[in-house]
Formats: C-alpha cells, sequence, structure tokens
C-alpha cells in the first residue's frame, strides 16, 4: 500500500500527509485499528481448569498492527521516525504524530498565526506565494485555529507587492466576498498580464510613434539621400503592399513630395532612433496608473474610481489626452485632435495669439460641475454649501460610517467599529465589529433598541456607498422596515460628515485615553467606548430648553 503514498512526512505537510494514508487506510478497512474503534483484544485466555493459552484474536490483531506499523514507518521522513522509536503499536504511533503536529499550545499557536501574518511574496511566482499561504493555514486548522476567507483575503492582499496596489485596491472594494479559487485565477492572471506588460519586445508601433528623443533631423531612417521627411502619395497610401510603412499596391520605394511637410521630430526618424542600438527606448506612460506601455484611455483602471483615488476627475481628465503631457509633450510634438471644440492646455505659449478670456462662459468638467474661466494654472474644488436642513425630531435621520480595519486587532478581537449617530441629538452609539459584514447584524440590533427604549422608528439612514451598506441584504432589510436610505456620492465624504467628523472625534479621545492610561493599542476597543461614553455626556448645544 506504501506505493499508493506520493508524499512522505516531513515537518511542513502533515495534513496532506494524513489525507492520503486515511484515505488508504480507509480504503483496506484498517482505519479503526487506529483510531481505537477495535481495542486491542487480551493476549492469553485462561481456561475453565486455569490452563493459559495464546489467544489467536490477539495474534490476528498483533499481525494486522505490524503490516499497519510498516506501511506507516515506509512513509515517513527520516526525521520523523525517529520521533517514534520505541513504540511498539501503530496506534502508539498514530496518537504520538497528531500530539507532535498538532500542539495546540499557545506558543505554537501564537507562531503560526505570526508566521501566517508575515508571509510575502517577494520575488518568488504567485503559484509559490499562494501555496505557502495555504500551507500555514492548513497547519493553523490542524490545531483547531481557523481563519476565514475575509481575513485570508486581506492578508494575502497585504503581502504584494506595490505593484499590485490598484489590483488590490479594486478587490477590497468589491461587493461581497471573492473565493479563494477565483482570487487564485485573478492574481495569476494579474501576474502574468505584468509580466507582458514590462516585456520590451511588446511594445507597439504606437508606443514608437509618441516616442520624442529631440535629435537632429537624420533624413528617412536615418539617410540622408532621402532628405526631409514628408507625406507623399506612396508612403501611406492604404493598399496591399507588404512593406509596413508603404501600403501602396505595388509596394513603391518611399519618395515624397513637399505637400506637408512633417517636423524634425517625425514618425520615421523616431523609428530609426527606437531600432538603433543608440538611441535611448521610451515607452507612453499611463495618467492613471503611471505604468508604461499604453495610455490612459486604454487602461482598465480607468472606470475603477476606488483605485483612482479621493479625485477621480483628475484621473480622468488624462483621458482626454494620447499621451503623457509631463514627458512626452514639447513644442514640436505631435497633438492628437480630440474632436473637442474647444481645449485646456498645460502651457500657454501653445496659444497664438495670448489673449485673456473674459467672457461669461465656463468649462464643464467630468463631475457636471460648470468652473469659470480665471486664466490661472491651478483650479480647485468649489466649496460644499452648508446643509440647513435639519432634523425636527429623534431618528429621523441617523448618520452611519464603519471605521476599520484598525492597523492593531484588539485583545477581545475586534477591529472595526460601527458609529450610528442622531441627527436630531448627535447622540452617538458605537458597535464593535470583528468583520465588515457583521454591519446588518449590528443595525438590526440598533433599529430593535431604538423602537423598544424610545418607542420611535427609524426613518432615513444616511451612509456612505461601502459594500456593507450597498450589499443586497442590507437593502432589502431597510426597504422592509420602511427606512429610506440615503447614499452619499462616491469619492464624496462631506455628503456624510457628521459620521465622518464623528470618527475623527472619538479616535482623538480614544488616543489620548490610551495614552493616559499608558495602556497598549490593542485596548482600542474599550478607548472607544469610554470616549463614546463620555462624549454623550458632555454639554452641548443641541440639549439646551
Amino acid at each position: 500500500m506504501s506505493n499508493l503514498m506520493s508524499t512522505k512526512l516531513d515537518s511542513t505537510n502533515y495534513m496532506i500527509w494524513k489525507l492520503q494514508i486515511s484515505a488508504i487506510l480507509d480504503a483496506y478497512s484498517v482505519i479503526e485499528h487506529l483510531d481505537g474503534s477495535i481495542p486491542q483484544p487480551m493476549q492469553f485466555l485462561t481456561s475453565d481448569a486455569g490452563v493459559q493459552s495464546v489467544n489467536p484474536t490477539f495474534l490476528a490483531w498483533k499481525k494486522k498492527d505490524k503490516a499497519i506499523l510498516t506501511l506507516l514507518y515506509s512513509t515517513l521522513t527520516s526525521p520523523v521516525l525517529a520521533m517514534v522509536i520505541g513504540l511498539s503499536t501503530s496506534q502508539e504511533v498514530w496518537n504520538t504524530l497528531e500530539e507532535r503536529f498538532t500542539s495546540t499550545a499557545r506558543a505554537n499557536v501564537l507562531n503560526l498565526k505570526l508566521e501566517l501574518q508575515s508571509i510575502r511574496k517577494g520575488n518568488e511566482s504567485m503559484n509559490t506565494y499562494l501555496q505557502r499561504i495555504k500551507i500555514t493555514r492548513d497547519r493553523l486548522s490542524a490545531v483547531g485555529v481557523l481563519i476565514d476567507n475575509e481575513e485570508l483575503l486581506h492578508i494575502i492582499l497585504k503581502g504584494l507587492p506595490k505593484e499590485y496596489a490598484p489590483f488590490a485596491s479594486a478587490i477590497r472594494t468589491r461587493d461581497g466576498i471573492l473565493s479563494l479559487e477565483r482570487l487564485s485565477v485573478l492574481l495569476q492572471t494579474e501576474e502574468q498580464s505584468m509580466k507582458e506588460e514590462s516585456d520590451p519586445l511588446l511594445n507597439s508601433a504606437l508606443a514608437m510613434f509618441v516616442s520624442n528623443t529631440n535629435k537632429p533631423n537624420t533624413g528617412n531612417f536615418g539617410n540622408p539621400s532621402y532628405g526631409s521627411p514628408s507625406y507623399g502619395n506612396s508612403s501611406f497610401n492604404r493598399g496591399r503592399g507588404r512593406n509596413s510603412f508603404q501600403r501602396g499596391r505595388g509596394g513603391r520605394s518611399p519618395t515624397f513630395n513637399s505637400n506637408f511637410t512633417l517636423p524634425n521630430t517625425s514618425f520615421q526618424q523616431q523609428t530609426h532612433q527606437q531600432s538603433s542600438p543608440q538611441g535611448k527606448s521610451e515607452r507612453p506612460t499611463c495618467q492613471i496608473c503611471w505604468k508604461q506601455g499604453h495610455y490612459a484611455i486604454d487602461c482598465y483602471h480607468k472606470m475603477d474610481f476606488a483605485y483612482q483615488g479621493k479625485n477621480p476627475t483628475t484621473k480622468l481628465a488624462a483621458m482626454a489626452s494620447a499621451s503623457n503631457i509631463q514627458h512626452t509633450q514639447s513644442a514640436e510634438s505631435w497633438l492628437t485632435d480630440s474632436g473637442a471644440s474647444d481645449h485646456i492646455i498645460a502651457n500657454a505659449n501653445n496659444l497664438s495669439p495670448q489673449v485673456l478670456y473674459q467672457g461669461p462662459e465656463q468649462v464643464s468638467v467630468g463631475n457636471g460641475q460648470n468652473l469659470p474661466i480665471q486664466n490661472i494654472g491651478k483650479m480647485h474644488q468649489l466649496p460644499f454649501p452648508i446643509s440647513n436642513k435639519n432634523a425636527i425630531s429623534p431618528f429621523e435621520l441617523v448618520h452611519a460610517d464603519l471605521w476599520g480595519p484598525a492597523p492593531v486587532v484588539s485583545t477581545n478581537a475586534f477591529r472595526y467599529y460601527l458609529v450610528l449617530v442622531d441627527d436630531f441629538t448627535k447622540f452617538t452609539w458605537v458597535y464593535l465589529l470583528k468583520h465588515k459584514s457583521d454591519t446588518l447584524t449590528s443595525f438590526s440590533q440598533f433599529r430593535a433598541m431604538v423602537e423598544t427604549q424610545f418607542s420611535l422608528p427609524i426613518k432615513a439612514l444616511r451612509s456612505d456607498c461601502g459594500g456593507e451598506f450597498t450589499s443586497n441584504q442590507f437593502n432589502q432589510f431597510c426597504a422592509s422596515k420602511g427606512i429610506i436610505h440615503q447614499l452619499s456620492c462616491p469619492h464624496t465624504p462631506q455628503q456624510n460628515g457628521v459620521a465622518e467628523r464623528k470618527h475623527r472625534h472619538l479616535v482623538q479621545c480614544a488616543l489620548a485615553l490610551i495614552s493616559q492610561s499608558n495602556l497598549p493599542m490593542s485596548y482600542w476597543s474599550y478607548a472607544i467606548s469610554t470616549a463614546t461614553h463620555l462624549i454623550n455626556r458632555l454639554p452641548t448645544p443641541n440639549l439646551r430648553p
């Protein structure tokens, strides 16, 4: 049976070894011999006359035990085999190995947790990185410590290099929990895509076209006999020619006329410089992810607002240009015609004549705002108007927001907290959470408390667009209870300012309490609860009669 085992037991693969050996022993109906279901029979039998004889059942049991013991020995490596020297039965060997590799001692569990948290991808392949995490997770499972999928996903994303930051941000902002198998496929696909982007042989003709080396003109492809390059009838004709730079029907040699002359940094000259061993290879740089090899209009992050940060309009504006202004645009560069009736440029020297605009028209930007033309090179976001809508009764409007994950897990295993603020009284409730998915449970408990203690319904709830507030279960709960759920616009925390400001107040008070009491940061959950209790009892203008 030992030939059925593909793995020998060492210090790192106990779970895999146990899975294989258990399946083999179960298939041959001898697993009961190890787990104690079949007890060891007596070695001798005593007759009524007081004569002892060897028990035949014991002999059969001992023969089977020796066979199983031989199988176990054949699947152990030398270091592990040394651990079971001196044990006489297969059950003793089995129990010793299980106790050795599934020790639930606190030190062992802590070491495994620290090992899992410290795993980093580094320069190894994605498959190797994920396999290391899975092995450590299996070792924790063997000692009875279960790691849920959401926490394991966070550990995997935390161990990725900074090049995977856009990917990690997109995964964290997804609605719902992604399965580990699906995440593994996405990570390996992302790894392959990054390898292809970093391959210099994959440069496209478009990448060569936008590179600008600003070198003196040497003629077409460096051959002075062609003279100054210009558009002709044969070099860019569309037909069936095989030459990649002349597509005329007859494949004629490049002859040029003087109908339209290119600047010195022409396509032909740049192509020569790109192919020349001495020329410096330049590739287009995306203004959204700042990776080379593609433009902003082709970037797959262009609709990922979570990746683009709090000022997505700045990133989206880059799609109006096909090249990076800072790196590739100069006085002699070609500019892409976007088809727009008006343009905004970064260098006023490109305008001729340069006259200040005095008209009343405004510029419409991507978020729908109209900005006045002030003839300056700096643009500011318009201020948000002060809200004049105040609740006139308790729980007419409740502000909610989720804080976390905390940089340090609390002593009672909390990583988040949910803050709920009544707009009328500004009274605050805080619910400590272990997972973001506990938000719905905590809010349902808060609603039940309000209806029982105050006999008032919650009429409206205002929150941001976090996945914990936009899930189908949360929306169905609000709809079933008649609660109007108001969502702030994406990347506009000002519209949920009451809850956002309350976060700052709570965290500042909690940090002051921790500092004053000389406690470690792992006690932040107690500090947040204490800060909430104190803030609710401080004088406030809302309590004036």
